[in-house]
């Protein structure tokens, strides 16, 4: 597999998506790259990269037990609803067992121990990937919850092992992160590489932030850029970051009141002023060494 470079923020809202583009646009003139999109319940790459042809799409979809009334022992039996690990079968009276899809994994173990085969399998889907070409350095691959689902693990697992199976014909592969600290963020942190932590100066951040960071330790621990968004805002508490987080590189984007109506429209930072552009440079620079890339 190509190096991992996984974009991590914590608390949403702190800019990891606008580092993720930035980081692709000033990468992929030198080099072949995957950007993937692991937010999959807000994914929001595609919004900088319009004009991506479509290559194609898969449905991700789980196990779902379909309960045949004329074959269950219900009266007598609840094997499926004892033996169920997720506790996803409600027993009922003088019916068969009723699903909770919310709880469901698609282990298939009611399937498995049910006794009279009166469960069968159907299918539920919890998401889709996406797959697209920015032009012939870089390709896109997005994941997305079906809305209403919670099964944001099994659609991140599923995006990741995709996005091994693609990477061998990339150099690098940039992974959008999903917000907070869970399961589903701690998938992409053992497949990474490096890790970019984004944050801003503010408290809040700063306490999402500190628990980030123990989570890449529970990963593994990789060699960390840690990028401070918004700099210059609030600089005592900006210093505190720096001193309380250990990075091996840390990156500062000056606050500017046009960033917002730049990112808002889906335009790139990189094309905002000749700043921008040397900062994400600077990041890609480094990129390229912890990920021992021939420049």
């Amino acid at each position: 597999m190509s190096p991992v470079i996984a974009i991590a923020g914590g608390k949403g809202g702190t800019g990891k998506t606008t580092i993720a583009v930035n980081l692709a646009d000033a990468l992929h003139r030198r080099y072949r790259l995957l950007l993937v999109d692991a937010d999959c319940s807000n994914p929001c790459t595609r919004t900088f990269f319009s004009a991506a042809k479509a290559l194609w799409q898969k449905e991700i979809t789980l196990f779902k037990p379909q309960i045949l009334e004329e074959r269950c022992h219900y009266k007598a039996c609840k094997r499926c609803v004892e033996l169920c690990p997720e506790h996803a079968l409600l027993a009922q009276p003088n019916k068969p067992p009723a699903l909770i899809e919310d709880l469901c994994n698609g282990c298939s173990v009611c399937q498995i121990v049910c006794n009279y085969g009166a469960i069968t399998e159907a299918q539920q889907v919890v998401g889709h990937l996406y797959f697209s070409e920015v032009d012939g350095n870089l390709h896109l691959l997005v994941s997305e919850l079906t809305p209403g689902s919670r099964k944001n693990p099994v659609v991140v697992h599923h995006c990741m092992v995709e996005a091994e199976r693609l990477s061998d014909h990339y150099d690098l592969t940039l992974v959008d992160c999903p917000a907070g600290t869970g399961i589903d963020l701690y998938l992409i942190l053992r497949y990474a590489t490096t890790a970019i932590l984004v944050t801003e100066p503010t408290l809040l951040a700063l306490s999402d932030l500190k628990k980030l960071s123990q989570l890449l330790l529970m990963a593994g621990g990789k060699p960390t850029i840690l990028v401070v968004n918004k700099s210059g805002i609030n600089p005592n508490l900006e210093k505190q970051i720096v001193s309380e987080i250990e990075a091996h590189y840390v990156v500062k984007i000056p606050y500017d009141h046009r960033i917002f109506r730049q990112v808002s429209s889906g335009r790139l930072l990189m094309h905002l002023s000749s700043k921008y552009a040397q900062i994400f440079d600077k990041l890609a620079e480094i990129v390229v060494q912890l990920a021992h890339l021939r420049c």
